[in-house]
């Protein structure tokens, strides 16, 4: 249970330095503007801008992501347009409407570079997504990538990005690689030991030893309020590799050494490199603590 709460987050503060100067400025930035929890749409309508054409494909490309599942509120210049003059849904502008708010735009420095471009003709729109829930992130990143396809079908280009979306396309690619990465090691474990000539039993028994501890690990990470992202996936091929080195080691211990001799020196044969070898490794992973990045600092943990 615990192993299945464990999410995936590749947000931007588990990536940048707590006291840089560009930190500092992000922070300030998201106390004034609330989030950053938007991803921004560009793309070059047909026609003039300003024209009614030009906002009629604003219109289309906005309401068409307003219906994206999961999506917040969008803002475009259509999206200012149609609520700063309380436009419903099926009505349709007029053309002495139009050129009134085309001076509007063209007089007032704030849409210009963000929702439209005159020198070029582009639009832009943004709209909220919810970071909170990974899940429902997730599907709207496949409705997105999927809203992209039809409208190149159609000869319009999207492109998105934003904070968010590069949080979204980490997170795939952290599930991807874990959903790759972890059975390879597994599948690399399990040859190590076969090619160490273990029994088949004393190989289940380690195996599923391994296992134990990998879930136990994962379900304690779970427990402990962290998240998987880019560096950490290592972790569960890390754990079970580790681990069935371990047991591995402590099988062949007691199989050479035996049950003869007193209990002070059969502890010393079979633990003592188990425990030099499991030291050095906490060891090495308490060092990344001394990281400047948060993300080596959760390895280490």
């Amino acid at each position: 249970p615990g192993v299945a709460r464990l999410d995936v987050d590749n947000s931007v503060g588990v990536w940048s330095l707590p006291e840089a100067p560009a930190t500092r400025a992000y922070q300030r930035w998201r106390a004034v503007f609330g989030n950053d929890d938007w991803i921004v749409v560009a793309f070059r309508p047909a026609g003039d801008p300003l024209s009614g054409t030009w906002l009629a494909e604003v219109r289309r490309v906005t309401e068409r992501l307003e219906r994206l599942p999961g999506a917040g509120q969008a803002i475009s210049l259509w999206s200012y347009y149609r609520d700063s003059r309380g436009i419903d849904g099926n009505q349709q502008p007029g053309e002495e409407e139009l050129l009134a708010f085309a001076r509007e735009v063209r007089a007032s420095p704030f849409f210009e570079n963000d929702l439209v471009r005159t020198s070029s003709g582009a639009a832009g729109i943004y709209f909220e997504v919810p970071r909170s829930d990974p899940g429902t992130l997730k599907r709207l990143g496949e409705a997105m990538r999927s809203l992209v396809e039809q409208e190149a079908a159609t000869g319009t280009t999207l492109y998105w990005g934003g904070v968010s979306a590069i949080a979204m396309a980490l997170d795939e690619a952290s599930r991807r690689e874990i959903s790759v990465r972890f059975p390879l090691g597994v599948l690399v474990a399990v040859l190590v030991v076969w090619w160490s000539g273990m029994p088949w039993r004393a190989l289940a028994v380690i195996l599923v030893l391994a296992g134990t501890a990998t879930l136990g690990s994962l379900g304690a990470l779970a427990a402990a309020g962290h998240s998987l992202n880019m560096i950490l996936t290592i972790l569960p091929s890390l754990v079970f590799f580790v681990s069935l080195t371990y047991g591995v080691f402590v099988a062949h211990g007691l199989a050479g050494a035996g049950l003869s001799g007193d209990l002070d020196a059969r502890l010393r044969r079979v633990f003592g490199p188990v425990f030099d070898s499991m030291a050095s490794t906490v060891a090495g992973l308490l060092a990344l603590l001394l990281s400047a990045f948060p993300v080596l600092g959760r390895l280490g943990l």
